[in-house]
């Protein structure tokens, strides 16, 4: 019943004799010899050869300014560029040179700079005698930063050995240089080859074949929810909305700085602290007393950097500026009646059967009861009129859908609940603080309308809605439009929207189609 691989034909004939000889042992004895059997069934160790050659240590490391460990055929000196090989020695921060000669002089066991010099050099010596035939010095021409670099010092060295040589520098060979290149020897060379032009980009529409809006799911199974920002990117640029999705976005590195974002954040911070619900309206004066400790509140969480001596003027002009937009907003408030209700309220709704959220900066109630979805913005009023002027304003007329189709009972930052009525008026109002301005898209509610503040009617997203609809259709069927060359100029000029996405992600621009005059 046994069988032998091929090539194991010896191994089967000498099992069949360890099984006889146990077969004998058996019928023998009146009494089983286990031990005997264990010795006689014992297995064989199976002794292979192999021709592999052996490469431990194939490849000895010496680290400079350390003693070389083993010989060596060939030796290759990387980086041999000015100080290394010997390493620069640094002066003692402490003692001169004459110093350190006193104090040996004196028994203590101090290292001057030229002997420390001396002994490097000698460890380098015995590098170079540690190769059996060959050494190789490379010198790198520039450094990481592209700063020019110059061969080490023990070069001139060197140089002494050699006859018939003007310079240290005709030492070395230029790898540029043909001429040079042939007198080196083991230098691998690359076969002269006809250039192949780059294989051309061919860049059109993705057509994924998948819902995009099932790539984020929430816990329970379904379509994570979008927040006004995405649904914004969404419209003006599906292939950034894609990349961002999918977490395939740059991650740059910026110094700290008081950029337009930070200055939004820490207004914001401030206005939640003097307009918050369940209080008073303040008047002027407590405004100008309460902002200097709520700024410094807002920035030691937010922008710590802001306390050190040097940001003190950006701090005060920052300052300046809150207190201003404030006094604005605050006389604005009283001229309307309204209160707040909430504020960073967090919303939660569906447009159409897709979820969204994202958080409110303020909720007001007008004396009639009609509510207004606050925004506040640390810019100038010109872009947003012009956008909703054009009917492609979206981020707040979102928190309407969301006020509309949410639950009806929604939290507050500060811990107020509040409630909404199904059937409750709601509009939306930018308030920009760095001109004061307000612009809703209401029509007649407030009659006659504070200073500063303007009524632009309903219409203010009609075309973003209609097009943020189209963009939902087409990436749930996998379908992703790519930018074109003009869209910048487009939105800019007929939605009053720049186009972050292109400036954001390089991908994006990258795959830009040709100029179209049809638009989006």
């Amino acid at each position: 019943l046994l069988t032998a691989p091929e090539g194991q034909e010896d191994l089967l004939a000498s099992a069949r004799v360890q099984i006889a000889a146990i077969c004998d042992q058996l019928q023998t004895g009146e009494t089983i010899d286990w031990p005997g059997l264990l010795a006689t069934a014992g297995p064989a160790r199976l002794q292979v050869e192999t021709a592999e050659e052996l490469t431990r240590e194939g490849v000895a490391v010496f680290y400079e300014n350390l003693e070389p460990w083993r010989r060596v055929d060939t030796l290759f000196v990387l980086g041999f560029c000015a100080g290394h090989y010997p390493t620069a020695t640094p002066g003692s921060p402490v003692f001169s040179e004459e110093d350190i000669l006193a104090l040996k002089k004196a028994g203590c066991a101090l290292e001057s700079a030229g002997e420390q010099n001396a002994r490097l050099r000698a460890i380098f010596a015995r590098q170079l005698r540690a190769a059996a035939t060959e050494i190789h010095f490379l010198v790198p021409r520039r450094t990481a930063a592209g700063e020019a670099q110059t061969p080490s010092a023990s070069l001139s060295f060197m140089a002494s050995l050699f006859t018939g040589i003007d310079s240290p520098e005709e030492l070395i060979l230029d790898l540029d240089a043909e001429q040079e290149r042939k007198r080196l020897r083991g230098l691998a060379l690359v076969e002269p080859a006809v250039p192949e032009p780059p294989r051309p980009l061919d860049i059109g529409h993705l057509e994924l074949k998948r819902n995009l809006l099932e790539i984020l799911k929430s816990k329970d199974g379904t379509p994570y929810p979008l927040s006004p920002s995405s649904i914004e990117t969404l419209m003006t640029s599906p292939l950034a909305w894609v990349l961002g999705r999918a977490g395939l976005e740059p991650r740059d590195w910026n110094p700290e700085e008081l950029d337009v974002m930070s200055k939004g954040t820490l207004a914001h911070a401030v206005f939640e602290g003097l307009f918050a619900p369940g209080k008073d309206l303040p008047d002027a004066a407590t405004i100008r007393t309460a902002i200097p400790s709520l700024l410094a509140q807002s920035v030691s969480r937010i922008a710590p950097f802001l306390q050190r001596p040097e940001w003190k003027v950006e701090r005060n002009h920052l300052q300046k500026e809150i207190e201003e937009a404030a006094l604005s907003w605050r006389l604005m408030l009283e001229k309307m009646g309204a209160r707040p209700l909430g504020v960073e309220v967090w919303l939660r709704g569906q447009l159409d059967s897709q979820p969204i959220h994202g958080s409110a900066d303020c909720l007001l109630q007008l004396p009639d009861g009609r509510i207004l979805v606050v925004d506040y913005k640390k810019s100038k009023s010109k872009s947003r009129r012009e956008r909703m002027q054009a009917g492609y304003d979206s981020q707040a007329s979102l928190y309407r859908i969301m006020l509309k189709t949410g639950s009806g009972e929604f939290l507050s930052s500060d811990g107020t609940k509040v409630t909404i009525e199904p059937d409750a008026e709601i509009g939306v109002l930018y308030y920009l603080m760095n001109d004061q301005t307000a612009l809703a898209d209401t029509d007649h509610w407030l009659d006659p309308s504070p200073p500063g503040l303007e009524e632009l009617g309903a219409d203010v997203s009609v075309e973003a809605m209609k097009l943020i609809r189209q963009r939902l259709v087409e990436v749930k069927q996998g379908r992703v439009l790519l930018n074109t060359e003009s869209d910048a100029a487009w939105f800019e000029t007929n939605a009053g929207i720049t186009l972050y996405a292109l400036k954001d992600n390089p991908l994006v621009k990258l795959f830009l189609l040709p100029a179209e005059e049809v638009h989006p």
